[in-house]
Order: structure tokens, then C-alpha cells, then sequence
């Protein structure tokens, strides 16, 4: 295989992200319109991550709504607030437990999580806690990818199609975007409306990077789904179709909204 699209991610961040964002920025900006955020309210980004959402709404919404953040990891939210601090924006970001928040009942008017879900194994509990911190009226709102929607066109279409499978099937909820209206339902949410988008990715550094495809080939291929010259085949093959600008692959994302009783 040649150069990783990590390394080179790394190499050429400014780069990538312009990409990255001229790709996922429609998708954004839609998922941002759809919590419908009035002046003066309070919103918690539930596993914030290192505050990429949070930073684009303060730029966006000139502090007239109150931001909150958690992560679990404490070196991510370290990161966040050295960035939010650079930008010179007030956000509060939090080291905590998704499966008990550290915030008080009826607190919060908003809570949001993105590609959260998928990586829950109690998922329910999670949004309990999310349900316990929003004030009855205010809006609950999930965001994920659907790993079982992943395509990418590979000659090798039995091999390409094991490898997706593969991909849905070894995440802790690969299912997770398509659940996410149940799970609302279930947890007694009311008005639970959303909608799907699909994101068309032709860019094979980007969609390479985004879904660690280079990983993903090499757990595949450790857990007995193809041998090693076959995986080396299959990524050479990838990348030809790259150098001639014909590459395509494509992931659903589900943004749910749901409100509190």
C-alpha cells in the first residue's frame, strides 16, 4: 500500500480540511438549521469531541445561545478549549460520563449529539440521561452515519461488498443512523421527526481518510475475510481508480429531532 491517508492528512491538514468541508458543509449546515436555535437558549453538544460543532455555531451564532460541551476523553477537551481560547469564544466544555451527566435536571433547552450513537453499547441510557437535562419543551437531537449504507465502487464488487459488511458489522452500533427514530420513540419523545442525507464522497483521499479504510482492510484481512495479497490487490486497484479520477463511494447520515414532555 502506499502513503496512508492518515499520514498524508497529517502532512496537509489546511488542505484536507478545505476538502473535507467543501464536501460535509451542505450536510452541516442543514443539520445546524434543523435545532432551530432561539436567542438565549442553552445547548450541550453530548460527546463534543474536540468542539468542531461548537466552535462553528459560537462564529455562527455570535453567543446569542449559551454552549456546553462533554467528552469523555480528557486530552480531547483539553484540545477544545485551547481552540475555543484561541478563537476567543466562551464555551464550556466538561470532562464526564455520557451515561451520567454531571449537569442538573430540566438544565439544558437543546442537547445534541453527533456520530455518537454508533459507539454506544447502552445507547438508551445515553439518551435517558440526555432526555433527564433538557427542560420539558426543548429538543433532543441525533445526528449519525449509517455504516450499513457505506458503497464504494471497486471492480471487486463480492469482495468490496464483504468488506462494507464488514465495516457495519464491527462497530459497536454500525446500525445506529437507521435507529435513531426508534430510539426516540422508545424513549418517549414526542414530535420525533428527521430526515436522511446521503453524501456522495469522489474524492479517494478524503473518503479513504474519513472511513479508515486503510485500517478497516487490514482488520479484514487479520480476521481471515481475504488474505494479504488479495487486500494489497484490492487497495492497489482502489488507488489506480483514484490516479484516474474515477473513484465513488457514498454514506447516509440521520439527523432525528425529538422533543421533551
Amino acid at each position: 500500500m502506499s502513503q496512508s491517508p492518515q499520514n498524508a492528512y497529517q502532512s496537509t491538514p489546511v488542505d484536507y480540511l478545505t476538502r473535507i468541508t467543501r464536501l460535509f458543509g451542505d450536510y452541516k449546515k442543514r443539520a445546524f438549521a434543523f435545532m432551530e436555535l432561539q436567542p438565549g437558549e442553552i445547548l450541550l453538544d453530548a460527546g463534543c469531541g474536540a468542539g468542531d460543532d461548537l466552535l462553528a455555531m459560537s462564529q455562527a451564532l455570535k453567543g446569542v445561545v449559551e454552549l456546553h460541551g462533554v467528552d469523555m476523553d480528557a486530552a480531547t477537551i483539553q484540545t477544545a478549549v485551547e481552540r475555543a481560547d484561541a478563537a476567543g469564544v466562551t464555551i464550556d466544555f466538561q470532562v464526564g460520563s455520557l451515561e451520567a451527566l454531571a449537569y442538573e435536571d430540566n438544565s439544558m433547552n437543546v442537547v445534541r449529539s453527533d456520530r455518537v450513537f454508533q459507539h454506544l453499547e447502552n445507547p438508551m441510557k445515553v439518551l435517558g440521561e440526555m432526555i433527564r437535562v433538557t427542560q420539558p419543551g426543548g429538543r433532543i437531537i441525533g445526528i449519525d452515519v449509517d455504516w450499513g449504507t457505506m458503497v464504494l465502487d471497486h471492480p471487486q464488487t463480492e469482495l468490496t461488498e464483504k468488506i462494507c459488511d464488514f465495516a457495519r458489522d464491527h462497530h459497536v452500533n454500525g446500525r445506529s443512523g437507521r435507529q435513531l427514530r426508534r430510539l426516540f420513540m422508545e424513549a418517549g419523545l414526542s414530535r420525533v421527526d428527521g430526515y436522511a442525507d446521503a453524501v456522495c464522497v469522489p474524492d479517494w483521499q478524503i473518503g479513504s481518510y474519513i472511513w479508515g479504510l486503510q485500517a478497516l482492510l487490514e482488520r479484514f484481512t487479520a480476521a481471515g475475510g481475504c488474505g494479504k495479497d488479495e487486500a494489497a490487490e484490492w487497495w492497489r486497484i482502489a488507488e489506480d481508480a483514484a490516479a484516474e479520477n474515477r473513484f465513488c463511494g457514498s454514506m447516509t447520515g440521520y439527523v432525528m429531532r425529538g422533543f421533551v414532555e
